[in-house]
């Protein structure tokens, strides 16, 4: 998966499969819903690697 998938996806510009959609939950090690939660509660527990 690139950058710029994410980027777009990020965007709204392109939409992931469902099969895309889980693996990258696995890879953020969070539950599919986490991507779909957009309340402050959620964001605020989000960080960044470095």
């Amino acid at each position: 998966m690139s950058v710029d998938f994410l980027s777009l996806t990020e965007r709204g510009i392109n939409a992931p499969s469902f099969e895309t959609i889980e693996h990258m939950a696995k890879r953020l090690k969070v539950p599919v819903m986490a991507l779909f939660d957009f309340g402050t509660h959620e964001r605020d527990r989000i960080q960044r690697r470095k």
